[in-house]
């Protein structure tokens, strides 16, 4: 340990339930994120401004949903998918570069890289 910090820095992988880990971090069950809102968060910067209010909200990827504070039930996956939504809801974003410019509207879907990246077509 270092401070509040626990670290391995073996180079061989580490298993928790797992008595032979095969990754880097092998987890043998489910892995529960507390305080954020019932969403989820995967990737670097993913959900960065999210307010952890009961959003449901899933961002995957780098920086996906990086501005949303209080947008609900929205779906981000790729690398900053949905990327400037703040507040708007019930977007689904799939691809990199996707709803990058939502802001706040609504009721989107976006499939494929940088679809709707500029313009937003709501249904």
């Amino acid at each position: 340990t270092i401070g509040d910090n626990i670290y391995n820095a073996n180079i061989g992988n580490v298993g928790i339930g797992v008595v032979s880990p095969s990754a880097k971090l092998d987890v043998g069950g489910h892995i529960w994120q507390s305080g954020v809102g019932n969403s989820v968060f995967l990737g670097r910067q993913a959900g960065n401004s999210d307010n952890y209010s009961d959003n449901i909200n899933v961002f995957l990827g780098y920086q996906a949903g990086f501005s949303n504070t209080d947008g609900e039930n929205n779906i981000a996956s790729g690398g900053q998918s949905l990327l400037s939504n703040s507040t708007g809801g019930r977007n689904i974003a799939i691809g990199s570069g996707s709803l990058w410019f939502n802001g706040t509207a609504e009721n989107n879907i976006s499939i494929g890289y940088t679809s709707s990246a500029k313009g937003i077509q709501s249904l």
